[in-house]
C-alpha cells in the first residue's frame, strides 16, 4: 500500500458501510493502536486500522456502499 492507492474503508462511525478513500500516508506502527494508516474518506483525513482497509486492484469496479 502506497500513497495516492484508492482503497475501500470500514469506519468506525458506520461499520457496515464501506467507503473508497485514498491513502495519504501509509500504515505505520502508532502506539497502543497498532498498524494504521492515514486515508482521505469525505474530504477528511482520518487514520484507520490497516485490518480495516482494503486495495482496489487496477481495472476493478469501485461500487461505494
Amino acid at each position: 500500500m502506497e500513497r495516492g492507492d484508492i482503497v475501500r474503508v470500514r469506519l468506525r462511525e458506520s461499520p457496515r458501510l464501506i467507503k473508497i478513500g485514498i491513502v495519504v500516508n501509509p500504515p505505520r506502527k502508532m502506539y497502543m493502536f497498532g498498524y494504521a494508516a492515514e486515508v482521505m474518506v469525505d474530504g477528511k483525513i482520518k487514520r484507520i486500522k490497516e485490518e480495516h482497509i482494503q486495495n482496489i486492484s487496477k481495472g476493478e469496479y469501485a461500487n461505494e456502499g
